[in-house]
């Protein structure tokens, strides 16, 4: 990370982002230079990257699409210390927008909430080209939490392998809060509390949610009383494109709950969402399939968890669970519409 010294002649990420944090009416821009390419940066003992105005990051140094550049809330490598977020986005009173591209946000533990990376209160964050993984929290938002009123936009991130106790174990978005997420996968994510709705991603009252192209496999809501092993919502929701189908949850022993939560939710396009959606008031399920995990997922485990064979880039752009490449069976092959440019033909 680098400490600020304004007489070495160089300048470090820390300093960087002093810069952007003084002149909160410029909307700065940080980019590295190509030496770095392949760089892990250990915050360590110096604590979150904390962002407080307008500011874009840009880590993918080559502009393929594919991270360059990782984060990590750890000391030195294998250290396994983390004490902090990896990033926080505080634009107070006067708001924050911030971009990040080409990153992977890795080993971040918060006590409260949002492990990887918090967003406050009416911020705006745009994530792209990145990964969210092996993040923590003891509260809400593993890989990301965004607070009341956040805007938060994925594109092509994989949110990976997070843990929020108490709901939201990839994504948590809080009340009055807007998610759009596309080309994107949660994978392998959990919450442990007694109440932990929300295994891949949580959203809260009066939220606005779109999925597109997006994968949600893998995630648990492992608490007695945590619904919605894959998505918990509370808020209006709109699933287009997407697979939503070998996720786990609990509640008064059922299991396998793929979907869980209140108001409305509507699917657009084809979709692959499990047998077991839960209690939603409003559900619109036109264009909806439900299939055995085994015949969507390249590797599925005896269990029916589709993270058997892991993830990988599959060609569309950023990691996500390989397929089973059979199109005269399998729902989620080249059924949907072409997105982006960039987004696979195999995927949803």
């Amino acid at each position: 990370l680098g400490g600020v010294d304004l007489t070495d002649g160089e300048v470090s990420l820390a300093e960087a982002v002093a810069f952007a944090n003084g002149d909160p009416d410029a909307v700065a821009a940080i980019d590295f230079d190509p030496s770095l390419s392949g760089t892990t940066i250990f915050l360590g003992g110096a604590g979150a990257i904390r962002i407080v105005s307008s500011l874009s990051i840009d880590g993918d140094i080559d502009g393929d699409g594919i991270p360059d550049i990782e984060f990590s809330a750890d000391g030195p490598v294998g250290a396994g210390d983390a004490a902090s977020r990896v990033v926080v986005i505080d634009g107070g009173a006067g708001g924050a927008d911030v971009l990040l591209n080409g990153l992977v946000i890795r080993d971040g533990a918060a006590q409260g909430s949002g492990g990887g990376i918090q967003v406050g209160a009416g911020d705006a964050l745009t994530l792209t080209n990145s990964v969210l993984r092996d993040n923590a929290a003891e509260g809400f938002g593993g890989g990301l939490n965004g607070g009341a009123g956040a805007a938060l936009t994925l594109f092509n991130v994989a949110v990976l392998d997070n843990l929020g106790e108490d709901g939201g174990g990839g994504v948590n978005l809080s009340a009055d809060g807007e998610l759009a997420a596309a080309n994107a996968t949660f994978a392998g994510n959990a919450t442990t509390a007694a109440t932990g709705d929300g295994g891949g991603l949580r959203a809260s009252d009066r939220t606005d949610v779109s999925l597109t192209h997006v994968t949600i496999t893998g995630n648990e809501a492992r608490g007695a009383f945590g619904g919605g092993g894959g998505v918990q919502s509370a808020g209006e929701l709109l699933v287009r494109d997407s697979i939503i189908l070998g996720n786990d949850s609990v509640v008064l022993s059922e299991t396998e709950i793929d979907m869980a939560g209140r108001l409305e939710a509507s699917f657009e396009g084809r979709n692959v969402v499990g047998p077991n959606l839960d209690v939603f008031d409003s559900l619109d399920i036109a264009g909806v399939e439900s299939v055995p995990a085994t015949l969507v997922f390249a590797a599925v485990t005896a269990a029916g968890d589709a993270l058997a064979g892991g993830v990988a880039d599959d060609g569309g752009g950023g990691p996500t669970v390989a397929l089973r490449n059979d199109p005269s069976t399998n729902p989620a092959v080249n059924r949907a519409a072409q997105f982006w440019a960039w987004a696979s033909a195999a995927s949803p």
